[in-house]
């Protein structure tokens, strides 16, 4: 008899930017894009401050993502028009100096719904 437990559910946790050229660090889970449906919003607590988590399931290929906040990714994620279980295309468009010494760049982003 098969085993009626065979579809095995995983999660893809990603980060978005460009992928390291010095090999500080593992390039395989850098996107410049994610798209699919938005199945999760939560708030979580890193080094200190509250960022966004979010996961997104492409339809097509069936696999979930899952990603961290930024400033910018969660401005435009908490946008009234954005809703649980719509189809969205998030783009990482580059990053942007920020003002102060020893701060790291702004992570920019595009956000499209279907």
């Amino acid at each position: 008899m098969a085993d009626k437990y065979s579809s095995e559910i995983t999660n893809e946790f990603v980060k978005f930017g460009e992928k390291p050229t010095d090999g500080s660090d593992d390039d395989s889970q850098y996107v410049t894009e994610v798209s699919g449906v938005l199945i999760s919003i939560a708030s979580i607590d890193f080094e200190g401050k509250p960022v966004g988590k979010y996961k997104m399931t492409n339809q097509e290929t069936g696999i979930t993502k899952a990603f961290l906040g930024s400033a910018v990714l969660d401005d435009l994620l908490e946008s009234p028009d954005v809703e649980i279980g719509g189809d969205y295309k998030i783009v990482f468009t580059g990053t942007k100096p920020t003002d102060g010494a020893g701060k790291s760049p702004t992570k920019q982003f595009k956000l499209f719904k279907a």
